[in-house]
């Protein structure tokens, strides 16, 4: 039995590999991002798996010890459970009928100095469902946008199930909001994303501390919000830490001009009014 991804979420991190649903890659090595989220629901969906099968007695309670154990050391409790997991996930009860398949990744993601973190977060789901066809775009270029930047980093988007396309918008949202705070640290919302979020710090084991740089899709066309990513994706390549200035004002200017391919006759208004200035008032009685 493979391992089954339709009931929790595992980071997809595209990196000069092949790409498989809900995995990350790296020169051929599979990973996993352990974060409070991944081991909440994984622990769920372990304890109801192959739940009633005798030999897998001693698997589940070293899963439920390294659950009740766990104190956000998600690396510590991914390798405790991991040869458990593999029983559970992998319990054959005819393996002379089947060859072996591997189950889950065997490590988790690496701390790396000096690394490039890049996630595409949907916190709403009104804009997933209604953003289908875009999403499948972005989702495209992400993974050639991960391509792209190698081993100078990883570039990671949340699945839902076995499409590689699909987005969990819960586990994005808990990283909007409750990770890097976007609503009291940024004055962000839901209704702001999608975005694309850089930091040079593993996503789980960020803090205030770190660098952090934000960019809001809303409004953008996906051609726009590509071409923001080749800008961050240039920048990364450079080794340069991500212009947030430059990458704001090319954010703003893409979605003025938007402004004014949908609103032609409004923008035309804002800006004459910029420029010149409030018309003057013909003097009363003339």
């Amino acid at each position: 039995m493979s391992f089954d991804f339709t009931k929790t979420s595992i980071a997809v991190f595209v990196s000069l590999a092949l790409l498989r649903p809900a995995l990350a890659q790296d020169t051929g090595t599979e990973y996993v991002l352990p974060d409070k989220y991944f081991v909440q629901s994984e622990c769920a969906r372990l304890a109801s798996t192959n739940a009633n099968v005798a030999a897998l007695a001693a698997a589940h309670r070293a899963v439920a010890q390294a659950c009740q154990a766990y104190n956000s050391d998600g690396d510590a409790w991914f390798a405790a459970v991991q040869e458990p997991r593999d029983d559970i996930d992998g319990y054959d009860p005819h393996p002379e009928l089947h060859d072996y398949t591997a189950v889950g990744p065997s490590q988790s993601v690496p701390q790396k100095k000096n690394a490039s973190y890049v996630l595409f977060l949907a916190p709403d789901i009104a804009w997933v469902k209604n953003n289908g066809k875009d999403l499948a775009t972005l989702h495209d270029a992400f993974v050639n946008f991960g391509d792209a930047i190698g081993g100078r980093g990883l570039a990671i988007w949340f699945t839902k199930n076995e499409d590689p396309a699909s987005i969990d918008v819960a586990h994005s949202a808990q990283y909007c909001f409750t990770v890097f705070q976007f609503g009291t640290r940024h004055g962000l919302s839901i209704n702001g994303g999608p975005y694309i979020v850089f930091t040079s710090t593993r996503p789980d084991h960020w803090t205030n501390a770190n660098d952090l740089v934000i960019l809001k899709l809303s409004g953008l066309t996906s051609g726009q919000t590509i071409a923001l990513m080749n800008k961050l994706e240039q920048q990364i390549l450079e080794g340069k830490k991500p212009n947030q200035g430059g990458l704001l004002f090319s954010e703003m200017e893409y979605r003025l001009i938007t402004l004014e391919q949908q609103h032609s006759s409004i923008f035309h208004t804002m800006v004459m009014f910029i420029f010149k200035g409030v018309p003057a008032l013909a003097p009363s009685g003339s």
